[in-house]
């Protein structure tokens, strides 16, 4: 009977860990095809509408290969692609009301100032870029990774492992300190709640890709989206307090309001009762 639950668990991480390599080797190769079908058509020096145009391609051949892996090599139905409009409305407005209370803050402290107005016919387009780039993170990592890792260590753990891996990427990025270490992994660990308790994810993709495009709008990270900001600003003081260079994002003030965001969805994920998609259950 020991012996049968073993092979049991062994056939079930042997799948898992078949699912996570084909994920992996379709995002590279959709990132692959997208880069090859823009090269042909798209100038090196790319403008806005080509970055809004590549990340709506990049995000349907995503999609395109999470379907087929779900399809063929877990053999499932999908029920986390349904469109609940109110509950992505409400992440939208999640994401955009942590960054916008964190720059009000900023702002009244004296610790942010705009330093130029600037027209905002790009942003339409920034917009699209952004949210698409999110939408089609979300797909990848909570959609296949995330979703593998529940089924081996359970929503928990999961939870704790992924939030800690992105985090460490991310230091390799904005460099190494706390404080961002600390931001980035709040910021996942919300999207990983919103995923369990919503299972679905339009509803991760909305608040991450909100959550990009409001990091951007002001105006602080120097990135080419900078040359598409509605406004230019600047901070000042302590970079503990206003994020510096790395962003509002990793000000105390948003760190403060994302902890608060991710104690009310683990609250609501216990009252909730059994955790986890219901077909990773």
């Amino acid at each position: 009977m020991i012996e049968i639950k073993v092979i049991m668990a062994y056939s079930q991480i042997l799948k898992s860990a078949t699912n996570l390599i084909a994920a992996l080797l379709g995002y590279v190769l959709a990132v692959v095809l997208t880069s090859k079908l823009l090269s042909f058509w798209m100038p090196e020096e790319r403008s806005f509408t080509d970055y809004a145009t590549a990340s709506v391609l990049g995000f349907s051949v995503t999609l395109l290969i999470y379907f087929v892996i779900t399809k063929f090599f877990e053999s499932r139905n999908i029920h986390e692609v349904k469109f609940p409009t109110l509950s992505v409305i409400k992440a939208s407005f999640t994401a955009a009301a942590i960054l916008l209370i964190s720059v009000i803050l900023l702002f009244t402290l004296g610790l942010y100032q705009v330093i130029e107005i600037r027209s905002w016919h790009l942003l339409p387009l920034v917009f699209i870029a952004l949210f698409f780039q999110g939408m089609s993170s979300e797909v990848l990592f909570r959609g296949i990774f995330f979703r593998q890792f529940i089924r081996w260590i359970g929503p928990k753990n999961a939870t704790l492992l992924l939030c800690t891996l992105y985090a460490s990427v991310n230091l390799m990025v904005d460099g190494i300190h706390l404080q961002i270490f600390i931001s980035h992994w709040l910021f996942c660990c919300i999207l990983c709640q919103i995923y369990i308790v919503t299972r679905n994810l339009w509803v991760t993709g909305a608040f991450h890709g909100t959550w990009l495009f409001f990091a951007f709008l002001p105006g602080l990270l120097d990135e080419h989206w900078r040359e598409g900001a509605l406004v230019i600003g600047q901070v000042i003081g302590h970079v503990l307090l206003t994020g510096g260079s790395w962003g509002i994002e990793a000000s105390i003030f948003c760190i403060a309001i994302l902890s608060i965001v991710n104690v009310y969805l683990y609250r609501t994920r216990t009252n909730r009762g059994p955790e986890g998609p219901q077909d990773v259950e």
